[in-house]
């Protein structure tokens, strides 16, 4: 099976316990892997709902606290339990899941995020 270019440029590798279990995930994941860049694949109303977020956190990175101002960039909108583990966007998009994060505690977030799911690394996945 070839990996997805955008698992390849954040260095995963996949590991699966039988060709059965292979063929089951990449099925799983197809739409996913399709829509992987394009911004509606986060729900059609994503900047005004990412905007909304940074505005309640008002405009802080709730990680470590540093502003957009100092920043000169907008922050990052991170969620929590990773959108690909919900069935549609309004679930995933829920404000209780989404956190504005500069882009270093982003890159952290989403690395910790990996090592905690099983197909990516040790552990059970964040949101079991």
């Amino acid at each position: 099976m070839s990996i997805p270019r955008w698992f390849e440029k954040e260095g995963l590798e996949l590991h699966f316990c039988d060709d059965r279990c292979k063929r089951r995930w990449r099925d799983d994941h197809r739409a996913e892997v399709r829509l992987k860049g394009r911004p509606e694949h986060r729900g059609g109303d994503w900047d005004r709902i990412a905007r909304g977020i940074r505005e309640r956190d008002g405009f802080r990175c709730r990680s470590c606290g540093v502003s957009e101002e100092s920043l000169e960039r907008q922050l990052d909108v991170h969620h929590v339990v990773p959108f690909r583990a919900f069935k549609s966007a309004d679930r995933a998009n829920n404000p209780d899941n989404l956190i504005s994060l500069c882009q270093s505690c982003h890159k952290q977030a989403e690395q910790k995020g990996r090592e905690n799911m099983p197909l990516f690394g040790k552990g059970e996945a964040p949101w079991r």
